[in-house]
């Protein structure tokens, strides 16, 4: 992780992923939690889970929104790593309390990206 580290959270559409890797192709580290460091997993237990296979529409859905959870472990292994001024982490899960410590500040993003990209 980076000497700073922010956490930029938001609901679906707001446009995380896009300034993710804009970061990126800027030569700043940005992870996309859903790619980076999600898991279908147990929120409580974080053993990795598969759907069950009666859900559909809005009931598997519903159901993976609860059980999307960051690895802690890939979370805390980039914090020795100060190599970075700054890391940002991007995206949302439901054990996120499990490592808010390890962020300097918690963003919150709330609107979706205009097409002039501002």
């Amino acid at each position: 992780m980076g000497r700073k580290n922010y956490l930029v959270e938001g609901a679906s559409g707001t446009g995380k992923t896009t300034l993710c890797h804009a970061l990126r192709r800027r030569g700043v580290r940005a992870l996309n939690g859903d790619q980076d460091l999600a898991l279908t997993s147990d929120p409580v237990t974080g053993e990795p889970l598969e759907a069950p296979p009666d859900l559909d529409g809005p009931n598997r859905a519903s159901w993976l929104h609860e059980h999307h959870i960051w690895v802690s472990a890939k979370v805390r292994a980039a914090v020795p790593d100060h190599s970075e001024a700054m890391t940002f982490f991007w995206g949302g899960s439901r054990n996120s309390r499990q490592f808010l410590d390890l962020f300097d500040a918690v963003l919150m993003r709330s609107e979706g990206v205009r097409a002039n990209g501002h």
